[in-house]
Formats: structure tokens, C-alpha cells, sequence
């Protein structure tokens, strides 16, 4: 099998993997980004894109990533669309296998992000983007005047609940619980629900998402009865769980409990000369925003790396 060799490998091509590529080239570095999939990660899904700095109309996540790709380009990096099946990095030259090819590198930046779990209904593909979403910092100002449904009753459900109250005339949330069992470690935020604006919908799952070019409606069926009845709805916010895209480092580094990749502020990982950036690694804030600094940070602190291997 041939053998490439680059400065730097970056495994992944979303918002965090571009901008990790774009500090690189322009650093002077040699750099591929490996991407198995399609540019732009999961804001390619992000129908409208309305709280990314520099566009006060918005954004669609396509035409977004686009412009992130060319900007790559014209800094130089070079892409190969493959899948990564194997990693030997605990030397300091690094080696990647793909189904093609093997390449060689002094850093790696694993920027292969994560996928918010889903629940699995009919019409939920359909409509992502368009009135389902994982994000109340993304979307929730969309919200305004209308009527929303939450999915699940963990920690993050629950503020999110709340928090889009404020935007939102009404909030139903969907709970597959016995009524009053809440799944986040508070259990006395049941009593901080504005009554007036919250309502939740115990014992209760998600059977259809409905609507036409935008979601308009969901059908609930009851958890014990399985009869079923529509709730009308603007939005529908999922928040049942996130899974990083973190299984090619699992026992070579370290990660969370969660499987989030753990990193400083340099973004190094437990392994020099490897670096985790965007949502792949432990991180309190999952933003396009952050992702990109994320890949700012890595980018300079692999420069650094890299000259001081070489001097």
C-alpha cells in the first residue's frame, strides 16, 4: 500500500476540521484533511443558520460549509474522501490507514464530531431543519410566537424547556415517564416549570412528525393505551442524548464518561502530537462559533509542535 506523508492530518471535514485546516495551510504546513462522509458535518442540517457572527439574515449550513471548503482550498489543504480503518499513533511519526490509502503524519487533529441521538419517528428525517432540531442556542429565537415541543426530561431538556419560554407562546414536552418522574438529577424542577407556559405530556412518545415543506404537527401515542392523538407544533427540540464520533481513539487516549475525547485548552489530548477539536471533544458549549475556535487553537498549537519536532 502507498505511503503519503503530510504535517498534519486532520480526520474530519466539519466546522471545527475546516477551520483546523485553513489555520494550517495558511501556516505554511502541509495538511490533508480526511473526510469520509460529505464537507460540512452536521451544520450541512441547519437549514437556517441564524446566530453564526458576520450574517445578520442568516445562513443555510450548506452555503456556509461551501465557503469554508473554498477557503481550504485556496489555503492549500488537500482532501481524500475515505474511510479511516485503522491508527497507530503513539510514536511520534503517525500513521493512518483508509480503505485506499496509508498516510504519515507528525500531528493528527481528530475533529470527526458526534451525532445528537434521535428518536426514530416516522417523518423525523424529513423534517431536520425544518421545525426539528438539537439546538435552542441555534434556533431558539426562530421560536418566537409559537408553539414547541421538547422531547425528554433529562437535565438539558428541562433548562431548555425553560429557557425557551421566553421566545415560545407555549412548550409541550413529551416524557415516556409515569407522570411526575423526571430524568435529571434535580427532581425538584418539576416545581420551577412555569405552569402557565409548560405543559408535560407524561407516559408519552413521538409516532409521526407531519406538515408540508415545514413541520406543523406531531402524533403522540400513549406509552400504556397506544392510542394516539396530534399535538400542533412549530418546533420540536430533541434532547434525549449526543454521541461522539470517538470509537477510532477509544483506548489509546483518554475520554469522558460520555466518550467525549478529553483535551486542555491547547486542545491536546492525552497523546502528544494529537489533538481533538469541535464536538468530539468534553465541551460545554456545542456551537459552530466553538467549533471553529477550537480549530483556530489546535492549528497554531500544532505549528508550534511540529517546529519545535523539527528544529
Amino acid at each position: 500500500m502507498k505511503t503519503r506523508v503530510y504535517d498534519v492530518i486532520i480526520i474530519g471535514a466539519g466546522a471545527a476540521g475546516l477551520t483546523a485546516g485553513i489555520y494550517c495551510g495558511r501556516s505554511g504546513l502541509d495538511t490533508l484533511i480526511i473526510e469520509e462522509d460529505s464537507i460540512g458535518g452536521l451544520a450541512n442540517k441547519s437549514y437556517h443558520i441564524g446566530n453564526y457572527p458576520g450574517f445578520p439574515n442568516g445562513i443555510k449550513g450548506l452555503d456556509l460549509m461551501d465557503a469554508f471548503y473554498e477557503q481550504a482550498l485556496a489555503a492549500g489543504v488537500q482532501f481524500r474522501f475515505e474511510s479511516v480503518q485503522s491508527l497507530q499513533i503513539d510514536k511520534i511519526k503517525k500513521s493512518i490507514e483508509t480503505n485506499n490509502c496509508r498516510y504519515e503524519s507528525y500531528a493528527v487533529i481528530i475533529a470527526t464530531g458526534g451525532q445528537p441521538k434521535k428518536i426514530g419517528a416516522i417523518g423525523e428525517e424529513k423534517f431536520m431543519g425544518k421545525g426539528i432540531s438539537f439546538c435552542t442556542v441555534c434556533d431558539g429565537a426562530e421560536t418566537k410566537g409559537k408553539i414547541v415541543m421538547v422531547i425528554g426530561t433529562g437535565d438539558t431538556a428541562i433548562d431548555q424547556s425553560i429557557y425557551l419560554t421566553q421566545f415560545a407562546d407555549f412548550v409541550f414536552i413529551s416524557s415516556n415517564n409515569p407522570i411526575g418522574q423526571l430524568d435529571c438529577t434535580d427532581k425538584e424542577k418539576l416545581k420551577w416549570l412555569p405552569q402557565e407556559k409548560i405543559k408535560v405530556l407524561w407516559n408519552t412518545k413521538i409516532h409521526e412528525f407531519c406538515g408540508t415543506d415545514h413541520l406543523s404537527k406531531v402524533v403522540l401515542e400513549d406509552m400504556d393505551s397506544k392510542e394516539r392523538f396530534q399535538v400542533t407544533c412549530d418546533y420540536c427540540f430533541e434532547f434525549i442524548g449526543f454521541t461522539p464520533n470517538s470509537v477510532l481513539v477509544e483506548g489509546r487516549i483518554e475520554l469522558d464518561k460520555d466518550s467525549g475525547i478529553v483535551t486542555n485548552a491547547k486542545m491536546e489530548t492525552s497523546n502528544p502530537g494529537v489533538y481533538a477539536i469541535g464536538d468530539v471533544r468534553k465541551k460545554v458549549l456545542k456551537q459552530l462559533a466553538t467549533a471553529t475556535a477550537d480549530g483556530a487553537i489546535a492549528a497554531s498549537e500544532v505549528k508550534k509542535y511540529i517546529d519545535h519536532l523539527i528544529k
